[in-house]
């Protein structure tokens, strides 16, 4: 079922008084607000960040070797020798209007996967066409995720493996970067966009992405690796080659 996209649509409507868990949350995030704003109000909070791979990260632990600060191995370096340490901000009386829209990093940072960064501003403009937009908070003018169907539709828009433009767009970065062909396992399929009710009707097959290593091209099945044993992509590791995970 991997190469598939599936729905598990509900059989039937929550009976009663009952509601979905998605219904439940935004309700308990509507509340929590409310309360917030006499309770909680604006905080600074310190964040223990993991440190990541396909990032310069990866390099934190030279042969493979995690020495352990709290135990005096070595010194407690952030990033390198433990988590690193950010400070974010919470606006805990808007933590309803911001779990009802997309918030605006998904332009500005990107969105990051195997170490390749697609830039899904199109897919934005048009999500605020068909979800709307919130109208004032500090959502506003954000796409809407009220409803649990304009979420699945939102993941769906950014997301590679069903969203044709943004796999083209990946690969054409992978292949600059690595040298190798890369942009034609997405070729044929840049004008796809799979949404909420297609996958409904029936699984749908998902398009060849840089976000997994497999290829669907050619109406293949998804196996593993195939990018990087056919198109020669450099594996995930500090050289590029594969014998470093033995």
């Amino acid at each position: 079922m991997h190469p598939y996209v599936h729905a598990f649509a509900p059989a039937i409507d929550p009976p009663w008084q009952a509601r979905t868990d998605f219904d439940i949350f935004h309700q308990l995030a509507r509340r929590f607000s409310e309360l917030a704003v006499d309770h909680l109000g604006v905080r600074q909070d310190v964040v223990a960040t993991a440190v990541q791979h396909d990032t310069p990260g990866e390099t934190a632990q030279p042969g493979g070797v995690a020495l352990d600060w709290r135990s005096g191995e070595c010194e407690p370096v952030p990033g390198k020798t433990m988590p690193g340490i950010t400070v974010v901000e919470r606006d805990y009386p808007a933590v309803a209007a911001k779990f009802a829209a997309l918030g605006p990093l998904v332009e500005k940072l990107g969105l990051p996967a195997k170490g390749v960064t697609l830039r899904p501003d199109e897919e934005v403009v048009d999500l605020g066409r068909r979800n709307g937009l919130a109208r004032d908070g500090v959502a506003r003018d954000r796409p809407l995720l009220d409803t649990a169907v304009k979420a699945a539709d939102t993941i769906l828009a950014l997301s590679a493996t069903t969203n044709g433009r943004l796999a083209a767009q990946g690969f054409t970065t992978l292949q600059a970067r690595t040298g190798r062909p890369m942009a034609f396992l997405a070729a044929d399929s840049e004008g796809r966009r799979v949404s909420y009710a297609d996958t409904q009707a029936a699984p749908v097959p998902v398009i060849t992405s840089p976000e997994w290593s497999g290829s669907e091209s050619g109406g293949r099945r998804y196996t593993a690796f195939t990018q990087n044993v056919e198109q020669l992509k450099p594996w995930h590791t500090l050289t590029g080659r594969q014998h470093f995970f033995l």
